[in-house]
């Protein structure tokens, strides 16, 4: 699993306004869009689905806080290799998430891993290893 430093950190404070201003056609839609990737979610796993997810590359929380809503009921885990991003997360949301900043603290019972926004960050080389990592740390069936 990947842990080392990163160059997130130099966005952490100012995240939303970096991606908007990287991508224009992102604001302000990139609430709208984090809004219906938490309701998707929710949607595809059922009403009364009490799941323990992993928001993997979680940043600054921005996906948990809406599925706190959708989902009132899961164990919503956030682990993120940028210290400074976790720093970030408002409040409200790290007193319901578990945060976690070193992969060895990583659950291996997940029902549901979510890894958006994050595997054009890897090389092609890590991606295999990364994933496979993942993928030990899923409910067993």
């Amino acid at each position: 699993m990947i842990s080392g430093p990163s160059s997130f950190d130099q966005h952490a404070e100012n995240y939303v306004k970096f991606v908007e201003s990287a991508m224009p056609f992102a604001s302000p839609a990139l609430e709208y869009y984090t809004r219906y990737k938490a309701s998707h979610i929710a949607r595809f796993l059922g009403p009364q689905n009490t799941p323990k997810i992993l928001d993997c590359g979680c940043g600054v929380g921005l996906l948990l806080g809406h599925l706190l809503h959708t989902l009132p009921h899961a164990r919503l885990h956030g682990y993120d290799i940028s210290h400074k991003s976790l720093s970030c997360i408002p409040d409200h949301i790290r007193r319901q998430v578990k945060i976690i900043a070193h992969p060895d603290n990583l659950d291996h019972d997940y029902e549901l891993i979510l890894v958006i926004n994050v595997l054009h960050h890897l090389q092609p080389a890590e991606r295999t290893l990364f994933l496979g990592d993942l993928v030990k740390r899923l409910a067993p069936r």
